[in-house]
């Protein structure tokens, strides 16, 4: 979609004959050149002066008595007089100058085209004062396809066998947790046991022979859990099963596609696998330990267990809803037609680096010093760039929610609005943060805007749920 690009002047009312020149940089940025007239500059830097001589103690004069502009500039300094003068200007008519596209501009988007440095170093207040300044406007928006009827496919996150499966591998996970081990020697290995091994591997020659040894299968007595063993090694389990303590042998598998390192993945080598020492796992008798160590108060086990389903197929519902949402969000961004707001990328982009930087210093997987070195605009900037498609679909799938909320009539209540800011500030306090109440306002609003055009979204388009990969 192309904005044709054009140019105009616009007389302003309220002040002196402000003279500015619009022009669409891109479809969503607009660029104003300014022109202040003299008069107003001679004004703006007539009240800096008085508001100086107000405010500075001059030797030899009194507060507030009329300071000659040449000692006033000595005691202040002339760069100061001007850079205020020039704030002031700036204040006076930036407002006015962007008066075309004001109900289009995009919060904290504008933008001073002209250094600071030209500014001052052009400034006389006998004289016209030039500056360029864009801004950020929402762009015109039109639809490639209708946004209602929207069809789409998603995967379920899970179903109840999935959910049940889960509930058993926690339970499983909590036995161990309580178990004991207890050294075997009278009998070979067997499933659900623990062991300590040892292995090696060599490459197997075309005549199915020995070959040379493999760089990096080598392991030293290492825990080998034969409950989830198979996920460690592929058929490492059932090659020694009904091994002894002390036995050794041999068996040909492949290498797993997360092995490390890397080249070794799918490679078929033949291992010596030494048997070191072999534990039972003894695990509680008591049932109800078990329960409680599950779910909080449980006595029973199928009534942890009940609970833990219930808990499990309500995390698979959200999870899917979730998916559903974000389908359909994708399609809302292939549906619209608009140019991104280069603003809005930057600042998704902005939030989404400074997360990630948050999550990784959180998880520790980072120094100090590290998210220091990351902090730079240029890795901010090539984060963007890289993101760019990601970013540019967020920001196109906000703006068309925010067009649907409008088209389709849709509103809040203000009950909907409180309980939100309610919910978001007893957040704050329980985390001891401070927060802009008028802020959370605004998220609040943009949250449950979004929450109403989804739901609208959902119930009129067709969505296909296909089994999760569990299942399928």
């Amino acid at each position: 979609m192309a904005m044709a690009a054009h140019v105009r002047w616009c007389m302003s009312a309220s002040t002196d004959e402000l003279r500015v020149r619009q022009k669409a940089v891109t479809p969503s940025r607009v660029r104003f050149d300014v022109t202040v007239p003299k008069k107003q500059v001679k004004r703006a830097f007539e009240d800096v002066v008085t508001e100086y001589q107000k405010e500075v103690k001059v030797p030899g004069y009194r507060k507030g008595s009329k300071v000659p502009l040449q000692v006033l500039a000595q005691k202040v300094g002339q760069e100061n007089l001007r850079s205020a003068a020039v704030e002031l200007i700036m204040r006076q008519t930036m407002w006015e100058a962007c008066a075309a596209v004001r109900d289009r501009a995009l919060e904290d988007s504008e933008r001073l085209e002209t250094s600071v440095g030209e500014l001052l170093r052009e400034f006389s207040p006998e004289k016209d004062f030039e500056y360029a300044v864009s801004v950020e406007i929402v762009p015109e928006i039109g639809w490639k396809k209708p946004y209602k009827g929207l069809q789409v496919e998603v995967q379920a996150a899970g179903n109840d066998a999935v959910a049940q499966a889960e509930v058993e591998r926690m339970v499983q996970e909590k036995k161990k947790d309580l178990g004991t081990l207890r050294v075997v020697v009278d009998r070979g290995l067997e499933k659900g046991d623990v062991a300590v091994i040892s292995f090696d591997a060599k490459k197997i020659t075309e005549d199915g022979e020995e070959g040379d040894d493999i760089v990096g299968a080598k392991r030293d007595s290492i825990n080998f859990d034969t409950a989830d063993g198979d996920n460690f090694l592929p058929g490492l389990v059932e090659g020694v099963l009904g091994a002894q303590r002390g036995e050794e042998r041999k068996i040909d598998l492949f290498f797993p596609e997360d092995w490390k390192p890397e080249a070794l993945r799918g490679i078929k080598g033949r291992f010596t696998v030494k048997v070191q020492e072999l534990f039972v796992r003894d695990l509680p008798q008591d049932e109800s330990v078990l329960a409680n160590a599950l779910v909080d108060g449980a006595v029973t086990l199928q009534e942890a267990m009940e609970k833990l389903l219930e808990k499990e197929k309500k995390a698979i519902e959200e999870a899917t809803e979730a998916r559903v949402q974000e389908a359909i969000l994708a399609e809302l961004a292939e549906a619209i037609e608009m140019a991104a707001p280069e603003y809005l990328i930057e600042e998704q982009g902005k939030q989404q680096y400074a997360a990630r930087l948050l999550e990784l210093q959180a998880l520790g997987q980072v120094t100090y010093e590290q998210i220091q070195n990351m902090s730079t605009e240029e890795k901010l900037r090539d984060y963007i760039d890289s993101e760019r498609g990601q970013l540019e679909r967020i920001v196109k799938s906000t703006m068309a929610v925010e067009e649907i909320f409008k088209l389709e009539g849709l509103d809040l209540t203000s009950e909907e609005i409180q309980a939100e800011v309610e919910r978001a500030e007893d957040e704050f306090k329980q985390m001891g943060e401070q927060f802009d109440r008028e802020r959370l306002i605004e998220q609040a609003q943009e949250l449950l805007k979004g929450g109403k055009v989804l739901g609208w979204l959902k119930d009129n388009s067709t969505v296909t749920l296909t089994p999760p990969a569990a299942s399928a």
